[in-house]
């Protein structure tokens, strides 16, 4: 019922719900369940009040791991500028853990916070942090640095991890633009079939006729089935029959 009545409480925002979740945060008698339940309200009526409290809260001896973790997701939600030193230094925190860390460089994509993006450049390319935060961190580098971050992101196509690959591949695709079109060729070299996949999508969706070549190539020839008929798939689109106009780059 308490639950319930906490998701009411934020979907309507009225105009005292941030002092009435602070009230039931503040309940002793309330497992971590119900906690990360009212944390996530207040991420969700964007009250910049909540910011402060909920730093008082973060750094408190009560907070579990996975308050925290709600705690920084709630900072993402409500966007504000003010909380964009204190993610940085969880980021940056080699003691946190690397699931909270993750979170925060996620919450620093969502508030663009162009001072972080440094910082998450930095442990993308650290191939000794946990894989989730590389990743994270390549996907908030795009969030913040939008087109403009594509010559970064290209750096990771090639990069060990697949995972940390497949997220640079994803956000170039994204982003449709004819700049990432030559990275996502470059994408199709890939040793990593999800990789070589999604560089594909990424292709069709910008009929990309300078793919055309390598397309077919993998058509015929690559290892896997799969990105073999995803590349099929891009021709048909990006080669049109003979009584259609072809398309042409921008």
């Amino acid at each position: 019922m308490y639950t319930a009545l906490v998701g009411y409480i934020a979907a309507t925002a009225m105009p005292q719900a941030y002092d009435i979740l602070r009230g039931e945060l503040e309940r002793a008698a309330v497992d971590d369940n119900y906690r990360e339940e009212v944390i996530r309200a207040l991420g969700s009526i964007k009250n910049t009040s909540s910011v402060s409290y909920l730093k008082q809260y973060y750094f408190s001896k009560k907070a579990s791991k996975r308050i925290k973790k709600a705690i920084v997701t709630a900072w993402g939600d409500i966007g504000s500028a003010e909380i964009e030193d204190t993610l940085i230094e969880i980021l940056k925190d080699v003691r946190e853990e690397n699931e909270i860390r993750a979170q925060a460089a996620l919450s620093l994509g969502k508030i663009k916070s162009v001072k972080a993006y440094h910082v998450l450049k930095e442990i993308a390319e650290n191939k000794y942090e946990d894989k989730m935060l590389r990743k994270y961190a390549v996907y908030s580098l795009g969030q913040i640095g939008g087109e403009q971050a594509i010559s970064t992101l290209g750096k990771f196509i090639g990069d060990d991890s697949h995972e940390v690959a497949e997220y640079a591949v994803k956000i170039i695709a994204d982003m449709k633009t004819q700049q990432g079109g030559d990275y996502l060729i470059e994408a199709l070299r890939s040793d990593y079939d999800s990789v070589r996949f999604y560089a594909i999508q990424g292709l069709l969706d910008l009929k990309y006729r300078k793919a055309v070549d390598i397309l077919q190539f993998k058509a015929k020839y690559d290892k896997n089935e799969r990105v073999q008929n995803e590349a099929k798939k891009a021709l048909e689109t990006i080669v049109p029959s003979k009584s259609e106009p072809a398309a042409e780059d921008e």
